[in-house]
């Protein structure tokens, strides 16, 4: 009942949302959307987490706010590692080898147009055909459907398959860099145009949440994928997509956040020597301010200035982690969080007071 019609409210505003200008109603109604999915995130984490992919499936990819809120959401049994640990060992936690439970019809999706079948034949036989005819179904074939949908690609079809061959990926079990889910995965970014590759890697980041089987899959996949991809073009996407759910306000998804900061810590993905960290000046501040960030440790005071994006760049590049700053670091992040929740509810406490005062005073009034 309850995911039925809030699915309903969020297929019924995406359009809206989707615009470049939003009416006072529609300004409105997304305010009240957006208190109503953080109330659920904080009272029935279970229910966001548990039906994620039904509102992924009609949220526009212009509303990441909205997205991250449900992304973020985790069952409220499990509490989540530190990501800005130095010492977390990701592939070693026991919640990665337990896969999340997911409230969908998406098997009966690709069941229904043969998906299902020709996924599993591909990681059976091999057969390349099979991948042309997966690209085939992936798109709308009437001109009109995909006019009314503002694109060529099946968006939710294309998220089940995606859920699907990443969820069987033998990537993590046998650590076999060829399995046929990641090249299947490399067949569509080729055969994609910059369109489907950014469909793909929105599909990816979605599974990006707390400490499952599917965010770690999806998380090896993408830091992979940066990594051996032969198209410049594929890199930019992928920063693009977990870019832009980092830069806006919290909350921001674990996996999110673990996969962005072991993209730019590890040296094997040479994340600060690519052109486009380096192609604009607007574009190294953006990055090197939400790297400093998520490494949960400040712009150094000592030392060289690092006051200018290149001499933060060239920091970032030569970059070690200091854990004895980073747990200062963190304890006044944590003491600042604090103090700023304690002001909050002295606030509201002056506030009831306040209230209860006035409240007091018209009861005396109206006594004859």
């Amino acid at each position: 009942f309850v995911p039925a019609h809030l699915h309903g409210l969020l297929n019924f505003i995406g359009p809206y949302l989707a615009r470049i200008r939003m009416s006072d109603v529609i300004r409105n109604l997304y305010k009240c959307t957006l208190r109503t999915l953080l109330a659920l995130l904080y009272d029935f984490p279970e229910f966001l987490s548990e039906s994620h992919m039904i509102f992924c499936d009609v949220i526009p990819w212009q509303c990441v706010q909205i997205r991250n809120l449900i992304l973020a959401a985790f069952p409220s049994s499990m509490k989540l590692p530190d990501p800005f640990t130095h010492s977390l060992k990701v592939d070693t936690l026991p919640e990665m080898k337990v896969s999340p439970t997911i409230q969908s019809t998406y098997l009966l999706k690709l069941m229904i147009c043969g998906l299902k079948a020709d996924v599993d034949n591909w990681i059976r036989t091999g057969d390349r055909a099979l991948l042309e005819n997966i690209i085939k179904k992936l798109m709308y074939s009437d001109p009109m459907v995909a006019l009314e949908a503002g694109t060529k690609y099946n968006v939710p079809l294309l998220n089940a398959t995606i859920l699907y061959a990443g969820a069987n990926c033998l990537f993590m079990q046998s650590k076999d860099e060829r399995s046929p889910s990641l090249v299947f995965f490399e067949y569509l970014l080729e055969h994609f145009d910059t369109e489907g590759r950014f469909w793909m890697f929105t599909t990816f980041a979605n599974h990006l949440r707390f400490p499952n089987m599917h965010t770690y899959c999806f998380s090896c996949i993408i830091l992979w994928l940066f990594s051996n991809t032969r198209i410049q073009e594929v890199r930019e996407q992928i920063t693009r997509v977990l870019l832009e759910r980092l830069i806006v306000h919290r909350p921001h998804p674990w996996g999110l956040l673990i996969t962005f900061i072991e993209l730019i810590k590890n040296g094997r993905y040479q994340f600060w020597g690519f052109d486009f960290v380096k192609s604009d000046q607007q574009l190294q501040k953006l990055f090197t301010s939400v790297a400093f960030t998520c490494l949960g440790q400040p712009i150094p005071t000592e030392g060289e200035p690092v006051d200018t994006p290149e001499a933060q760049l060239n920091y970032l590049k030569a970059y070690k982690f200091n854990e004895v700053a980073h747990q200062h670091y963190r304890q006044q992040q944590i003491d600042a969080q604090q103090a700023a929740l304690r002001a909050q509810a002295h606030h509201h406490a002056q506030q009831a007071a306040a209230q209860q005062v006035v409240l007091q005073q018209a009861a005396q009034a109206a006594v004859p």
